[in-house]
């Protein structure tokens, strides 16, 4: 059984399904997209993808980003920093292409949902918790592990192709723009989607700017 239909969930569900095991998936949430808008999709994840031969199934949804371009908090140019293989993908299409690979094959159920199960206690072989980095399932199977946190948070935001029009213009095809200003403690990611839509991000820094 895996709790967390999510993007880590959905993709174990496809690895144990071409096992031949059977898989129960269990998610309290129906589109899973809790997590974040988009998440940036590395050459080991790429790889992992294409072993279990998922890739060609995301690769449309998925944006390649050939370089991560640095400016300060005036707008003049920093650096640039290559970044092979690695790709932003939009969360909820990821996840659903994921699901449309397992649905034959694994069982998917959310609120509101009922599971029918043939006795009061039901014993799995391998039960996966799969619900983020605070997964509730890895705390009760492992009590004396402690999550802390990293002392920021991000506030993300999506421009639609009418309002970005004059900023898709400067946007170079294939490269995030991120913005930094070390005295206030805050950066700014902008990437263009393939929906026409641009990404935006605020990485805060917690010591200067409490989470609201």
């Amino acid at each position: 059984m895996i709790s967390g239909a999510g993007v880590a969930g959905t993709i174990l569900a496809n690895a144990l399904v071409q096992q031949g095991v059977d898989v129960d998936v269990i998610d309290s949430h129906a589109n899973s997209a809790s997590g974040g808008y988009a998440f940036l999709l590395l050459g080991n994840g790429v790889q992992g993808l294409k072993q279990l031969r998922l890739w060609d199934a995301v690769a449309p949804l998925c944006v390649q980003i050939h370089t991560v371009r640095y400016f300060d908090a005036n707008g003049m140019h920093l650096s640039d920093c290559t970044l092979p293989d690695s790709y932003i993908v939009s969360r909820l299409p990821f996840i659903q292409a994921m699901r449309r690979q397992t649905v034959a094959q694994a069982k998917l159920s959310f609120d509101g949902d009922a599971i029918v199960l043939p006795d009061t206690d039901v014993t799995y072989d391998l039960v996966a918790g799969c619900e983020g980095a605070r997964s509730p399932t890895r705390a009760w199977m492992n009590p004396d592990v402690s999550i802390f946190s990293v002392g920021s948070y991000e506030l993300l935001g999506l421009l639609s192709p009418s309002d970005s029009a004059a900023l898709r213009s400067v946007l170079a095809p294939g490269h995030m723009h991120k913005y930094l200003s070390s005295e206030t403690g805050l950066a700014m990611g902008v990437v263009a989607l393939h929906s026409g839509d641009i990404l935006y991000y605020f990485q805060v820094n917690q010591d200067n700017h409490p989470a609201p």
